[in-house]
């Protein structure tokens, strides 16, 4: 059962359930097997299941995969296996006495009942779904209303709308969406393709899970993991702009879907139409949504928004091509991003703004301007994730703006053995201080208190591995100097002026790092694994246990003539 748990383990209660009965008859396993456990013995002779480049071996991973699409236990719904184990039930027990069992030596003995107890047999019971509106093509716009299979679960077949489904749902309702590619066209503004403003909901792709590679740490020093790059409708679910969507997945408050009634434009700095005023409320009003095993892919801003939810996990998500922000929640709190992709973004792949208590980890986050942000939040923690191919891997901000009321400082970060490597991406970024980073930089860390920097690979990026600073220090004499540029009145995305304090950075590894020197500019010079800039005492900060070739301090910000604090260099920790 290891490799099933390792596989479905935390999505699914099928295998703690029924235990060895899951694929046996007898709750100790071994022979007999019914037909879900007799069609992974199967598949793990057929050649065809393997995995490109394995020479015909074919593992118990390879083998589960690819029995996923069929329906072993035959269930009057015609239900995937991966339907019925991402809804809790047995693949291979149907209701009744119509199952069958297999003989080591391959004899099939039919008509058996199944064991007892061992939880929910089929997701919709033993009787058949009501007639669904026949499915369309898979590429085109959704417009077909999707089928209840039963109690809390709906089935979206391809070229069904998962919209639709969304709006009929009650709380506490799955929605598996089979693969497919799907352009919705039922949402009343046409702002977002898909919108969820109800609580207690999970939105469940049935797709082949995301090939993220080893992406904690590399098997060779610079090397690069093989990622699976397929985004095909036969073995994911994709959501696709009509051409006129701004928005893959909003998950906001009713009030909060018609975007353009309060924006001019929603790509950075999101300019607000006049008399528009701040938000004020900040609280959640949604609560415990779920969304997984989707591709959202080529809208002109965000991926998968969220706003005011508290309880999220999002699983399995490829963020693909979307210009301004992959996955992006703001005012939110105690959420997972978990096992993702985020690329191909002229701003974030992932954001976390102004929200509290947030798990980023096992990721993959590459061709984007900054790989990973946060900004104005407590308490989030990145983990065994990795930043690749980014202008930053890690982009650490306080910011200014005029969209929220409230702007807290951000405290007690903890990005922690991540992979951040070869961040040398030409930046794309169009205006703002984002078009002013430096490529070639693995973390940049401005503004934040009370945070870790633990035991990350920091490796290959040309100019600075890691840079810990005061957000005035690295400003000064650029286009944003604190002193001499404020923030414009109505202009998001500027930094706020903050002296670091209580950081620690403790037993990374920077390897190869600023190898290229910067052509012009005030950090010239300055290239290297770690720059630490800031104004605070010497004891605010503390460094231990790390592998670097340089440590360079920036005793006074180059390019002014106006006299500030000379940062001193950081402590060794106690």
């Amino acid at each position: 059962m290891g490799d099933w748990y390792k596989r479905y383990g935390s999505d699914s209660s099928s295998g703690s359930n029924a235990g060895c009965q899951l694929c046996h008859v007898s709750s100790a396993g071994g022979t007999p097997w019914n037909a879900y456990g007799w069609d992974i013995a199967s598949a793990l002779t057929d050649a065809s299941c393997g995995a490109p480049g394995t020479d015909g071996k074919i593992s118990y991973s390879d083998a589960l995969a690819c029995v996923e699409q069929r329906d072993s236990d035959q269930d009057p719904e015609g239900t995937s296996n991966l339907a019925e184990i991402r809804a809790g039930a047995q693949p291979g027990w149907t209701p009744g006495a119509g199952n069958t069992i297999w003989s080591r030596t391959g004899a099939a003995t039919a008509d058996q009942a199944p064991p007892h107890p061992i939880g929910p047999l089929d997701p919709g019971g033993s009787e058949p779904p009501p007639v669904a509106s026949p499915p369309v093509s898979s590429t085109t716009q959704a417009t077909a209303n999707p089928g209840l299979v039963g109690a809390g679960i709906m089935l979206v077949r391809a070229g069904e709308s998962i919209q639709a489904a969304i709006n009929a749902a009650e709380p506490g309702t799955t929605i598996m969406i089979e693969p497919g590619i799907y352009r919705e066209t039922s949402t009343a503004q046409g702002s977002n393709a898909l919108e969820i403003s109800k609580s207690h909901l999970r939105l469940v792709g049935l797709s082949e899970p995301l090939d993220l590679g080893n992406s904690s740490q590399p098997s060779e020093a610079g090397k690069k993991p093989q990622v699976e790059e397929a985004s095909s409708a036969a073995n994911r679910v994709i959501l696709r702009s009509t051409g006129r969507q701004r928005n893959g997945i909003v998950v906001v408050p009713g009030d909060r879907t018609r975007c353009m009634d309060c924006h001019t434009s929603l790509a950075p700095p999101f300019p607000v139409l006049p008399g528009v005023e701040p938000i004020t409320e900040t609280d959640p009003v949604l609560f415990d949504v779920e969304i997984s095993g989707i591709t959202i892919e080529g809208f002109p801003n965000n991926g998968l928004f969220a706003e005011r939810l508290d309880g999220f996990r999002f699983l399995d998500i490829w963020a693909r091509n979307n210009r301004n922000y992959g996955i992006f929640p703001a005012l939110s709190k105690n959420g997972v991003i978990t096992r993702s992709k985020a690329s191909g973004a002229d701003d974030s792949g992932i954001w976390v703004e102004t929200s509290d208590n947030i798990q980023v980890t096992h990721n993959l986050m590459e061709d984007n301007v900054n790989g990973f942000e946060i900004s104005n939040s407590d308490d989030i923690y990145a983990a065994y994730n990795e930043m690749r191919n980014n202008t930053v891997g890690v982009a650490v901000f306080v910011l200014q703006d005029h969209l929220f009321a409230i702007r807290p400082d951000g405290n007690r970060y903890t990005i922690k053995r991540n992979w951040i490597h070869d961040n040398n991406r030409r930046n794309t970024a169009t205006g703002g201080i984002l078009a002013t980073l430096t490529p070639g930089t693995g973390i940049l860390a401005l503004a934040m208190d009370e945070s870790r920097f633990v035991e990350n690979r920091i490796e290959n990026n040309d100019a600075f591995g890691l840079v810990l600073a005061d957000s005035c220090v690295v400003l000064a004499g650029t286009d944003f100097d604190c002193e001499t540029s404020p923030v414009p009145e109505g202009f998001a995305g500027e930094l706020g002026s903050h002296i670091i304090e209580g950081n620690r950075v403790l037993r990374n590894v920077f390897i190869n790092n600023g190898s290229k020197p910067l052509a012009s500019g005030p950090y010239k010079g300055l290239e290297g694994d770690i720059v630490f800039a800031s104004g605070a005492t010497a004891e605010s900060n503390c460094f231990a246990g790390n592998s670097y070739k340089q440590l360079k301090v920036l005793a006074r910000p180059p390019a002014t003539e106006t006299p500030r604090p000379s940062p001193l260099p950081p402590a060794p920790c106690e």
